[in-house]
């Protein structure tokens, strides 16, 4: 009896910055740029003291698991969320950077510490 052995097309693994490094597609997406808008100004529109260091991060994730709803942005806020906070500063301000936008007042706070 003879085996036939059938092998599977791997496609090379991925860099961990390609991971987290936006595509020029989703860059441009309207809802995406808005929901990176959001969790940047999560803060505010949560209400969140962010001197609490123990309330803080519930109230913010209570509220990003809320009202983020475009895909790609809700996997940016899984990676996100996973990093320490050196990471998630590092994170936050490139993607903002890229997206070009007016503001990230998530930013100030993790430089902050809160």
């Amino acid at each position: 009896m003879a085996l036939a052995l059938v092998g599977c097309a791997a496609t090379p693994p991925k860099s961990p910055d390609d991971e987290d490094a936006p595509s020029a597609a989703r860059s441009s997406d309207p809802a995406y740029r808005a929901d990176i808008q959001l969790i940047c100004d999560v803060d505010g529109l949560a209400q969140v003291d962010s001197r609490d260091p123990l309330e803080a991060p519930r109230q913010r994730d209570a509220y990003w698991l809320d009202h983020v709803t475009q895909p790609d942005a809700i996997y940016f806020l899984t990676v996100f969320r996973s990093k320490a906070d050196a990471e998630r500063l590092s994170m936050l301000t490139d993607e903002a950077a890229l997206l070009k936008l007016p503001r990230c007042p998530l930013v100030a706070a993790l430089q902050s510490g809160a």
